[in-house]
């Protein structure tokens, strides 16, 4: 609630650390019963600060500069794709790109790392020591995100308490996955089909290929067959021209004729495939280069 109020332009907002737990340890009073808001016009019509807040667009950038660091707060599980963290998420993984310190551990609302044992803000040097052990240079833009936005908002609030340049990714890991963007797991990179509704092993395609590739010649033409591999949609046949491959034939098929060749002419052709994955091509490798003197 405090990061959006400092996005919206409230200049006066304070968090209180240890909330409940120090108040009543400190022997405050507790009352009972509702007290009801007065309603307030802020005179807010759109966000003053929105650089407070990232969006997912902005991250995709951020995480490709140099002067920019997006920290991952979710558990060691979390980033190792050993657990989404939600009962209503289930898909797991990390962002390409990012750094990983932790906010917690047991479970995704865990604060411990960045908490006193009364659950106030940690020290200062307490947590840039931490970060000096995870390479996060604490002179750049920081940029926090979990899974869904709260516990990064703790870590974001943090840091501008330390007088740092932070700001939160609020829609997080499963804003990242939910969107059919890319994210690692044991290596090998996902993302979620928007169009099936399930996860693709980006990995698993551009790991295959068409195999027993053949090229069989014919009065001044070719034709090029393949098998098929269960990663592609689609296969692209690629003539050689000069030193470099030309697109000649776009096909389903595991077979492409290719016509207008020279008579006693020698052609060098390729094959990949692709599938289409939330509006991109993802290729498979390519197959055995074959070549082939036109008849």
């Amino acid at each position: 609630m405090g990061v959006i109020l400092k996005y919206l332009g409230v200049e006066n907002v304070h968090v209180m650390s240890g909330a409940m737990n120090t108040y009543s340890a400190a022997g405050y009073d507790m009352e009972t019963g509702v007290n009801k808001a007065t309603k307030t016009d802020l005179g807010i019509t759109k966000p003053e600060n929105p650089d407070v807040i990232d969006t997912i667009s902005e991250v995709k950038k951020e995480i490709k500069n140099d002067d920019y660091v997006v920290i991952d707060t979710r558990t060691a599980d979390e980033w190792n794709g050993k657990s989404s963290g939600y009962s209503y998420h289930d898909l797991n993984g990390r962002i390409p790109g990012t750094v990983l310190s932790e906010c917690g551990k047991g479970y995704s609302s865990s604060v411990f790392y960045y908490r006193h044992a009364d659950k106030t803000m940690r020290t200062a040097n307490g947590i840039e020591n931490m970060w000096a052990g995870q390479n996060i240079d604490k002179n750049k833009h920081l940029v926090f995100f979990c899974g869904s936005g709260w516990r990064a908002a703790e870590t974001t609030w943090d840091a501008w308490v330390m007088g740092l340049d932070a700001s939160l990714y609020s829609d997080g890991w499963i804003g990242w996955s939910n969107e059919g963007n890319p994210y690692i797991r044991n290596g090998k990179t996902y993302e979620l089909n928007k169009a099936t509704g399930k996860e693709v092993n980006i990995s698993a395609i551009k790991a295959a290929k068409p195999t027993s590739v053949k090229a069989k010649a014919g009065s001044k033409k070719a034709t090029i067959t393949w098998k098929k591999t269960s990663k592609a949609t689609y296969y692209k046949v690629y003539q050689k021209s000069g030193s470099k491959y030309k697109v000649v034939k776009i096909t389903k098929s595991s077979k492409a004729v290719v016509k207008k060749l020279k008579k006693g002419k020698t052609y060098t052709f390729k094959v990949r495939g692709y599938q289409t994955i939330n509006g991109s091509k993802i290729y498979t490798g390519y197959g055995k280069t074959v070549k082939v003197k036109a008849k």
